[in-house]
């Protein structure tokens, strides 16, 4: 084991995305667009513009599945 990466992080929160919209989980797609925003401004905060590009697509991910599955309601 070691320290995780942002990578690995990105790759988990998209797991989850796909997991839950499958599931019809609005609530907990739009805690990971929260939480990603949240890394995204961590990320920029440290001049990281690869995280922070990282975290903005899966935000923006996040928020397209949420509204996808009220649209398809």
């Amino acid at each position: 084991m070691g320290i995780i990466t942002t990578e690995q992080i990105a790759e988990y929160m998209e797991r989850m995305i796909a997991e839950d919209f499958l599931a019809g989980n609005t609530a907990r797609i739009h805690r990971i667009q929260i939480a990603a925003g949240v890394i995204m401004d961590a990320a920029e905060s440290f001049g990281d513009k690869d995280g922070t590009y990282k975290f903005r697509v899966v935000a923006a991910h996040a928020a397209n599945k949420q509204e996808e599955i009220e649209r398809i309601g």
